[in-house]
């Protein structure tokens, strides 16, 4: 089955422009500022692809709220916003490597239901609309129709950490549940989309400076998988709020041992 939807039809090669547009600067970046607020690094590339983005979407006529944007709070107002990442694992983008992607999401009424998620040094493509399933894409690739592994054994549990933010929480999480199979990974779109795709079972973020944009376009497509993403009680994720961020952290996982984590979160 393939999917039929017309912001799908302009999303897809969309995000993929951003993404040829990011490549240009892949190996070479040129030059880098950091963010007051978090010192995190934005670089030419992430702004490059904003710009594509952003002039790709206007047709819409829905606000977007953006990780590199100045924050327009009329979006508040609007029952559709879209939330873009132009470039999500930035660190990894300038390290080359390569687990690094873009993220389009949209959102009605607080909730995401269409997702692209593009790893452009890999030429990967994920994607999904509400209640028509996920899909990834490599190349010119036919679309594979994901789904999450249906393993809940905690000893076979493939745990997906970050690269450059690991918490405490996550790695005592990881030992109360006997979990020893942990890889480092880049982006938040990449290991989310390795959970939709089967090659992993469990995310755990537990910071409170994640924003919408590292999750809304993923988050359609693990649940469209089968898996689950709530926060680190339970409770589903808002998007579109007045403070755009994940202050609860996030869980992502393949389903089966969703409520187990968050119990033992909850004892941390």
């Amino acid at each position: 089955m393939i999917v039929k939807c017309e912001e799908l039809d302009i999303l897809k090669p969309l995000i993929k422009r951003a993404g040829q547009a990011v490549l240009k600067y892949y190996g070479h970046a040129g030059e880098v500022q950091y963010k007051e607020q978090n010192d995190s690094p934005v670089t030419r590339a992430d702004l490059a692809s904003q710009e594509i983005i952003i002039g790709g979407l206007a047709q819409f006529g829905y606000p977007v709220l953006s990780e590199e944007k100045t924050d327009d709070m009329a979006r508040l107002q609007s029952r559709r916003v879209w939330i873009i990442d132009p470039l999500d694992g930035t660190k990894d983008f300038l390290q080359n490597t390569s687990e690094f992607s873009i993220m389009i999401g949209l959102v009605e009424d607080g909730r995401p239901i269409l997702g692209t998620v593009y790893q452009p040094a890999s030429d990967i493509l994920y994607y999904a609309k509400r209640g028509t399933g996920a899909y990834r894409e490599q190349g010119d690739g036919l679309p594979m129709r994901l789904k999450v592994s249906d393993e809940t054994k905690f000893q076979s549990v493939r745990l997906l950490v970050s690269r450059h933010h690991l918490l405490p929480a996550e790695i005592e999480v990881a030992k109360q549940l006997s979990i020893t199979k942990i890889s480092p990974c880049g982006s938040a779109g990449v290991k989310i989309g390795w959970i939709a795709a089967g090659q992993a079972e469990l995310y755990i973020n537990s910071s409170d400076k994640t924003g919408e944009w590292d999750t809304c376009a993923a988050e359609c497509i693990i649940w469209e998988a089968g898996g689950r993403m709530t926060d680190r009680d339970g409770n589903m994720l808002q998007y579109n709020k007045e403070v755009p961020k994940n202050l609860n952290g996030f869980v992502v996982s393949n389903g089966g041992i969703h409520q187990y984590v968050i119990d033992e979160l909850q004892s941390i």
